[in-house]
């Protein structure tokens, strides 16, 4: 963006209401939301290709925004479907 970082973080926070941290992975969980349901890739494969570094920092994320494990939410999801 060409702005210094603080900036950023704290118009993500005066507009969204959150940290920067928490409007990534906000955006990574939505991410491996989609993944869950339209593939059949493992809960590790989607916490990769959604950005996360760790499997335990993806479920830690995912149960934070979602209430539930993602292997939980899949089952959920593709139940409802």
């Amino acid at each position: 963006l060409g702005l210094p970082d603080r900036r950023v973080s704290n118009a993500v926070n005066r507009i969204c209401g959150m940290n920067l941290s928490q409007f990534v992975n906000d955006f990574r969980v939505n991410e491996a939301r989609r993944l869950l349901v339209e593939t059949d890739k493992s809960v590790l494969e989607v916490s990769l290709d959604a950005g996360f570094a760790t499997k335990s920092n993806f479920n830690r994320e995912f149960a934070r925004v979602t209430g539930q494990t993602p292997s939980g939410w899949r089952k959920q999801a593709k139940t409802a479907s």
